[in-house]
């Protein structure tokens, strides 16, 4: 028994102790220090790279509408543009000595410069059967293009880049209409051809994991062309009715604006 108590008051003792050091079994939080890690981008990403992408280029508004005779284009400004081909290559240039931590911004994100060398797109449309004959389309753009280019590193290798760019842009707009008239047995022919230079416009959002990249680009900017020629010639041949030849030419030339607002889907590669 009397060992019993020796264990009862040992424990009692040593209870009360513990409530000693502990502060009557209430723990006191002690509030710790907290370390915020920033991410940093991956190391080599903001690296200068050269590229070169192919694209798909596809025409909206009015030069997207199909123009079904001269007087679509020349009065209602359609472009009877078809989806073409695009190639483009160009650098991205970043700005090392800027710190976007300054700027409120991580080190995932890196400002830059593009340039695009060089940008060349075709559209043809030829031999399409429209209501009262055939039309034949050519379009061509050639542009340069530069501005500012904002990057962001979200994990290991893969950046986005997004990009606003200036366009001095030469654009060569063709097309011809030509129907047979049964009635007189004569071939006719139609034409409107001007060449024009414009300061267009795009916004670009890109997604690269070298060495791929792709992207979509929107581009608009409204072409006006000074010198909007317009061709029509008549042919009137020897037939059943009569031996008689006839042929008239006739040229005009005026100010046209069409629109040039164009979206293009991008796949090539960087480095």
């Amino acid at each position: 028994m009397k060992k019993l108590y020796l264990l009862v008051l040992s424990i009692a003792i040593a209870s009360i102790a513990m409530a000693q050091v502990t502060g009557g079994g209430k723990v006191t939080e002690q509030s710790q220090p907290v370390t915020v890690v920033k991410k940093k981008a991956d190391k080599g990403v903001f690296k200068n790279t050269f590229y070169f992408a192919w694209a798909t280029a596809s025409p909206k508004g009015r030069m997207n509408k199909t123009a079904n005779s001269l007087n679509d284009i020349v009065t209602y400004g359609y472009g009877g543009m078809a989806s073409g081909l695009s190639f483009t290559m160009g650098s991205n240039f970043y700005f090392k000595e800027i710190d976007m931590t300054k700027l409120g911004m991580s080190d995932q994100f890196k400002l830059g410069l593009d340039v695009t060398y060089s940008s060349a797109t075709i559209c043809k449309k030829l031999n399409e059967t429209l209501i009262d004959g055939i039309e034949d389309l050519n379009l061509f753009y050639g542009a340069i293009k530069i501005g500012p280019v904002l990057s962001f590193n979200p994990v290991g290798k893969l950046v986005i880049d997004a990009k606003f760019t200036l366009q001095p842009t030469v654009v060569n707009y063709y097309n011809r209409f030509s129907a047979y008239r049964q009635l007189y047995n004569a071939n006719y022919y139609e034409s409107v051809e001007g060449t024009a230079f414009k300061l267009r416009k795009g916004l670009g959002i890109y997604a690269r994991y070298r060495p791929l990249m792709i992207g979509f680009e929107l581009s608009w900017g409204k072409v006006k062309f000074n010198d909007f020629g317009v061709k029509s010639l008549n042919t009137f041949e020897y037939n059943e009715y009569g031996n008689y030849y006839y042929a008239t030419y006739n040229y005009n030339s005026f100010e046209k604006t069409l629109g040039s607002t164009r979206f293009d889907f991008v796949f090539g590669f960087s480095f």
